[in-house]
């Protein structure tokens, strides 16, 4: 089964960025991550995510850019 999970800046503040993220619909979560430390925090899950798979894989991408030197805009998971 194929997973695309969305990954969308919603706010860049001073020690932190907000990511929404989510599949091709409107079920949306949103994350946080901490620009010094990397420190990944879910500030809201998506419904459909019980398990919160997507939002693992969501905070990996995002961590993964973080220890790149770079927030991107949008970016997203796909396996």
């Amino acid at each position: 089964m194929a997973i695309y999970i969305e990954i969308e800046k919603v706010k860049d503040v001073n020690d932190s960025v907000e990511y929404k993220f989510g599949l091709l619909n409107d079920n949306y979560g949103v994350l946080t991550i901490n620009k010094t430390s990397g420190e990944v925090i879910m500030l809201e899950p998506m419904e459909s995510d019980k398990k919160k798979n997507h939002f693992a894989r969501a905070a990996h991408k995002v961590k993964q850019h973080w220890k790149e030197g770079k927030l991107p805009n949008k970016t997203c998971w796909a396996s």
